[in-house]
């Protein structure tokens, strides 16, 4: 076998930025993101692409109430209004190296690699921290008017 087996400690200093917000993320999502950021400091991997995939279909499961496969369920959520089509599309990617991943081994180059996970990232941003951030925030009053003056 010549895989290298490849340890699971952690450098002095991370290679991938933390983002603060990963702290206001629910405990079961950010134990997740913390493992694949351990991943990412060992260089690419297939754990750590296969990683990504799991904590995408985390957030997915939770986030659409619909019967299904991943990508039908990522394509419900931009159905919704929850994604755009340009985030579907790189989350799209996410499943299909994540995939590879895990049935075949493979992994992608690093550049690859921070670029799928920048976008889970910016799924996880907007879904746990933004999204409940804008729960509190009042209406705007412009807004509020202009939508009454249009009710029939």
């Amino acid at each position: 076998m010549s895989a290298e087996h490849r340890s699971l400690s952690l450098p002095a200093t991370p290679s991938w930025p933390r983002p603060v917000w990963v702290g206001d993320l629910p405990p079961r999502i950010q134990g997740m993101l913390t493992d694949v950021y351990a991943l990412v400091d060992k260089g690419p991997s297939p754990l750590g692409m296969a990683g990504l995939r799991m904590l995408l279909e985390q957030v997915v499961r939770d986030g659409v109430g619909v019967d299904g496969n991943l990508r039908g369920r990522l394509y419900e959520l931009h159905n919704r209004g929850f994604i755009t089509a340009h985030q579907r599309e790189r989350l799209v990617n996410v499943i299909t190296y994540g995939n590879a991943a895990v049935h075949e081994g493979t992994s992608v180059n690093s550049e690859d690699f921070r670029y799928l996970l920048m976008s889970i990232e910016h799924l996880l941003l907007g879904h746990f921290v933004l999204r409940q951030s804008a729960l509190g925030l009042p209406q705007n009053e412009a807004e509020q008017s202009l939508r009454s003056s249009f009710t029939p």
